[in-house]
């Protein structure tokens, strides 16, 4: 078991696609992925958790505000913060990521365009900062990278064949997520990039998994065995 804040690991866990990509990090960086996943799984639960939207924008202005102090407090007093201080990572980068997480807030109908820049503002820019922390500069796998992130968000937010919003179905939502996994797909990274970048490339056939068998398609043997077989021929 990671040593992480029980809670920080619990909250990890939670997002079993991304968890297990986790662990296919090198050692020394494990624990820094799933601290940022348990960090991205915390501020997505917000809007879940509160009984009005005004509520929920109070919990994550409080989480702008605490990632703006972050750097320059000595002592963090949330767990995650603890141990997302030492990261080092970009906090305008972590920031955006709580901002993004007021489109959950809305009540407006929303658009097919809506969707996708909220899940490139969301599971794209979480890969993205995956990649700052395994120190993968190449950009071409950071689109990759964003490609599969928003895939990931929108494989997600499908719920059988009822409809998202008023005008977008789900299977609008499964076409859009599978042609962003092409594209990601199509990139001609070297094997050492693909190395480098296993923990957000390995996420693409989980996403695939979950397109195709949906809820539940990832807490299998099979899902762990194809993260396996990924993280063994470099293949994604």
């Amino acid at each position: 078991m990671p040593t992480l804040d029980p809670e920080n690991y619990a909250l990890a866990r939670s997002d079993r696609a991304r968890y297990l990509c986790a662990l296919a990090a090198p050692r020394r960086k494990r624990d820094s992925v799933l601290t940022l996943l348990a960090f991205d799984q915390e501020i997505a639960r917000i809007p879940k958790l509160v009984s009005e939207p005004s509520l929920g924008a109070i919990r994550l202005q409080w989480w702008l505000d605490a990632l703006s102090v972050m750097a320059e407090s000595s002592a963090p007093t949330h767990p995650i913060l603890k141990a997302l201080a030492p990261l080092g990572l970009d906090v305008d980068g972590l920031r955006r990521l709580v901002e993004a997480r007021n489109f959950d807030l809305e009540l407006a109908p929303v658009s097919m365009t809506c969707l996708q820049n909220y899940a490139l503002a969301t599971g794209g820019a979480f890969q993205a900062l995956v990649l700052d922390l395994l120190g993968v500069v190449d950009p071409e796998v950071h689109q990759a990278a964003r490609y599969i992130g928003a895939a990931a968000t929108l494989a997600n937010l499908m719920q059988g064949d009822t409809d998202i919003a008023p005008g977008v179905s789900a299977s609008q939502l499964k076409d859009k997520a599978e042609e962003w996994l092409e594209k990601a797909q199509n990139f001609d990274l070297s094997p050492l990039h693909k190395k480098s970048a296993q923990p957000i490339l390995l996420l693409a056939p989980l996403v695939k998994r979950r397109l195709t068998l949906g809820d539940g398609a990832n807490e299998t043997v099979a899902a762990v065995v194809r993260v396996w077989w990924g993280k063994a021929t470099g293949r994604y």
